[in-house]
């Protein structure tokens, strides 16, 4: 890997070399070359910066205008980033217990959209029923009639799902959000889950939908957007795409497409960036490409966290902690499943002694519960249907909480967050 870093007008630009990127799991190698570098202008759209970050909440769209961290007029310093040579891969027997306390997959007589646990709950689709389940205590129902055999996406709030992209459901009735169901990008906004944004798949355009009422707006900030999120603080979004100018990368904008600022320069949009997540904090981004890169947005440092040649995909981020898990390789016994818990090396589950998952065909990461837990979907053969249902944490060990369950999601209130920094610093020398 190598590293470099150039003066910027605006925002340090991140700055990795790379040849290819993994989209999916089962993705064969790109054949094409590319590489991501450095870029003197980093933001090629009119209008005015702002030097102080906004403070109403994201998700009121109609009052927000920048992200407060564009520093105009003042050039940065000569940038480095710190890049690791190689990233190791622990087969310590760190954890060895693995015990099993399959919950009942009966019905559940009653359901009521109850609050989410603040530790987390696991979801799951049963019987026609959307049901959830906590440490120690019994399954219930949070709702009946589910017609859909998607994952639900929950909101950051935990109470409301996606329970596909055209329908909202919560406690007391279902929404039609405005988009298709089988527009695959829908998410939700941040931090309270009040609108919805969508890359358009035909058009390519960052499209914004109210959650509360029919109002939509075109947000694009890009002459074509692969990918979008919110920021956890609601401000910003980060996207994957093109400007007008063909420059491919990792982009910065305020929450209603303003004050466009490029943070990772990509030079064959060939060899996609995928993947886009956030850190519970904010402070990181993570995406693929090639490999896992984490970028700290406070310094700017850019970090490969995962490995070239594996095929990183499936990069799965904790709400609550510092923790993040990805597969490698294909959907078969030749993939693996890694995490990354508190900045510490990362860990193939596979390897680690004692594991319960030396013969399933795929492992995929489901999502976090809080106290660094790991929800895992574990199958014996293929990607995709029913599945056995694990958790594993560094304390813990691994445990069996379910098996054949489809449909496997987690439910947790997204945890503390900050803001992005009025001004982001140059990065370290590395």
């Amino acid at each position: 890997m190598g590293k470099t870093g150039r003066t910027l007008p605006w925002l340090a630009v991140a700055a990795i070399v790379v040849a290819s990127c993994s989209a999916t799991r089962s993705a064969a190698p790109a054949s094409s070359n590319g590489s991501t570098r450095s870029s003197t202008a980093a933001s090629t759209t009119p209008g005015p910066a702002s030097t102080s970050p906004a403070t109403t909440p994201g998700d009121a769209i109609d009052t927000i205008d920048t992200i407060g961290i564009i520093d105009t007029g003042t050039s940065l310093p000569q940038t480095t980033l710190a890049m690791p040579t190689s990233t190791s891969t622990s087969t310590t027997a760190s954890t060895t217990t693995v015990a099993s306390t399959v919950a009942a997959d009966g019905p559940v007589a009653t359901c009521a959209f109850a609050p989410p646990s603040t530790g987390g709950e696991i979801t799951w689709a049963q019987n026609g029923q959307l049901k959830s389940i906590t440490d120690g205590a019994s399954a219930v129902c949070l709702q009946s009639g589910l017609a859909t055999s998607a994952a639900p996406d929950w909101s950051p709030t935990g109470d409301r799902i996606l329970a596909d992209p055209s329908v909202a459901v919560g406690p007391t009735q279902s929404r039609r959000t405005g988009f298709e169901a089988t527009d695959a990008s829908v998410s939700w906004s941040q931090p309270t889950g009040k609108a919805y944004i969508d890359v358009d798949p035909v058009t390519h355009r960052l499209m914004w939908h109210s959650a509360v009422n029919t109002d939509t707006l075109d947000i694009s900030f890009l002459a074509r957007t692969d990918e979008a999120i919110y920021h956890p603080a609601g401000k910003a979004i980060a996207a994957v795409g093109v400007d007008e100018n063909g420059q491919y990368g990792v982009w910065l904008a305020s929450n209603r497409g303003k004050n466009r600022t490029l943070i990772t320069a990509i030079d064959d949009p060939t060899t996609q960036a995928t993947g886009l997540s956030f850190s519970a904090d904010g402070r990181t981004l993570y995406f693929v490409h090639r490999a896992v890169h984490a970028l700290n947005l406070f310094g700017l440092f850019l970090n490969e966290i995962g490995t070239e040649g594996q095929f990183d995909a499936n990069v799965t981020v904790s709400q609550v902690d510092d923790a993040v898990a990805w597969t490698t390789g294909p959907c078969d016994t030749t993939g693996s499943l890694v995490t990354r818990v508190n900045q510490n090396d990362p860990q193939d589950l596979r390897t680690i002694a004692g594991s319960p998952f030396a013969t399933n065909s795929s492992l995929i990461p489901v999502g976090w519960l809080a106290g660094e837990r790991l929800v895992i979907a574990a199958r014996t053969t293929g990607c995709d249907g029913p599945a056995d249902v694990w958790t594993w944490s560094v304390a813990g060990g691994f445990h069996q909480v379910g098996a054949g369950w489809n449909s496997v999601a987690v439910r947790v209130p997204h945890g503390a967050y900050v803001d992005l920094p009025d001004k982001i610093e140059q990065a370290a020398p590395g």
